[in-house]
């Protein structure tokens, strides 16, 4: 730690943290690369290079027993994830590899280029059915539904069940943010779905990836009905969690910041360059937990075995040591790669994706819903700490959206 730096004040669970932590991970990097929160037993590491060394080590770090940075009812901090569904996220090699390599191909950048015109055509009819409409919520109707929509796709269901999904995603990523009998009721519903679904694509095998998974094996065994459930629930949650999240983070900044928004507007092929831009500085997931397996020495620091370590990529992702002019928007910018999708093996499934549908969604969102004002003052917060972003994001919109041409020109049916 810095002789010179003062202790910060670390309380993730203050309102005022889950509005802003920015100024909370500056004051931890200040402090030094890790800070021991001794009163809710665990460790926080929140500077670039010490959080990308412990994300690469699974020899010493273990993601199966980390924190949620959650509460349970009762007001205590939920110390061991793995009483939650069985998911890759929680495993560690050899068997994270042989799990992730059933789905992994679904998710590469050669799959992205297939699903690209399935994404624009789910995006543009979303404003479709927002067209004419002066007050909108850009999460409710757009940014849930679009990314829960593609997966859905990705999985091979029908588009009336995203709702279902949607709901297990969010227990699974937001743990007890919910209350405890909605994450199980959420939960029973996505397995009451996922045996519909499982007997339905027995007799009718498709392309999709609960086809695939049911008919995929590890060390020579079919997947379990609870291996099959986390499957199918962190695929929701790596495909849709993130875009959700990312959208709105996104729209909440150009509010923030209209010059950003205007280079935009003026020139699009900057798009691309700015999603990766958004992700470092509006990181959706804040970070991911580890559990020390060895005693370690980081930046000569002992962590001792068993000890619980927080991983903040947002923070890293801000970290003066890394980047020049940390906290100034640069679509343009070179170095170092940022963490906001994890790093290492758990480097985030959905990531190709997650950034196809960002790309998209700002590209339709400029192009067609330019002039709007967030009403941010009836804007909820995501009650979580690990993952920001908005609940509800409310909108009225100046210029009305016009009904693309593809639906201005469909035949009135006699």
């Amino acid at each position: 730690m810095s002789s010179s730096a003062k202790k910060p004040y670390y309380s993730p669970f203050d309102k005022s943290f889950i509005d802003d932590p920015f100024p909370t991970y500056t004051q931890l990097r200040n402090y030094g690369p890790i800070y021991q929160d001794e009163e809710l037993g665990y460790y926080v590491v929140s500077r670039y290079d010490e959080v990308k060394q412990i994300a690469l080590d699974t020899k010493n770090f273990s993601s199966a027993k980390g924190i949620l940075l959650s509460k349970d009812e009762n007001g205590q901090l939920i110390q061991d994830a793995s009483t939650y569904p069985p998911s890759i996220i929680q495993m560690d090699p050899p068997v994270h590899s042989q799990f992730r390599s059933l789905v992994s191909k679904a998710f590469n950048t050669k799959q992205m280029a297939t699903l690209e015109p399935i994404v624009k055509s789910i995006s543009q009819d979303l404003l479709d059915d927002l067209a004419g409409q002066t007050e909108i919520d850009f999460n409710l109707d757009y940014g849930n539904i679009l990314p829960v929509t593609v997966i859905c796709d990705m999985l091979g269901c029908e588009k009336k069940h995203r709702h279902v999904f949607k709901k297990a995603a969010d227990a699974l990523v937001y743990a007890l943010g919910a209350s405890q009998a909605e994450t199980l009721a959420a939960r029973q519903a996505l397995g009451e779905l996922l045996q519909e679904q499982i007997e339905l694509k027995k007799k009718h095998p498709d392309k999709g990836l609960i086809s695939a998974l049911l008919n995929a094996s590890v060390d020579g065994k079919s997947l379990s009905a609870a291996e099959l459930s986390g499957f199918v629930s962190i695929l929701m949650a790596a495909g849709t969690e993130t875009t959700t999240n990312l959208i709105s983070n996104t729209l909440v900044y150009m509010h923030h910041h209209p010059e950003v928004k205007q280079r935009l507007l003026d020139d699009p092929t900057k798009i691309s360059g700015a999603v990766d831009e958004f992700l470092r500085l509006e990181s959706p997931v804040q970070g991911l937990s580890r559990t020390v397996v060895n005693d370690v020495i980081i930046n000569g620091q002992t962590l001792a075995k068993d000890s619980k370590v927080l991983l903040l990529f947002a923070s890293a992702n801000r970290d003066e040591t890394a980047y020049e002019n940390p906290t100034l928007f640069d679509e343009n910018r070179p170095g170092k790669k940022h963490l906001a999708l994890g790093h290492g093996i758990h480097l985030c499934l959905g990531a190709h994706l997650a950034r196809l549908e960002a790309k998209v969604a700002l590209t339709d969102l400029l192009a067609r819903v330019p002039d709007y004002t967030l009403n941010l003052d009836q804007a909820v917060r995501v009650p979580t700490v690990i993952i920001r972003g908005f609940e509800k994001l409310p909108a009225t919109i100046h210029t009305p959206i016009v009904k693309s041409k593809s639906q201005q020109e469909e035949p009135i049916p006699a």
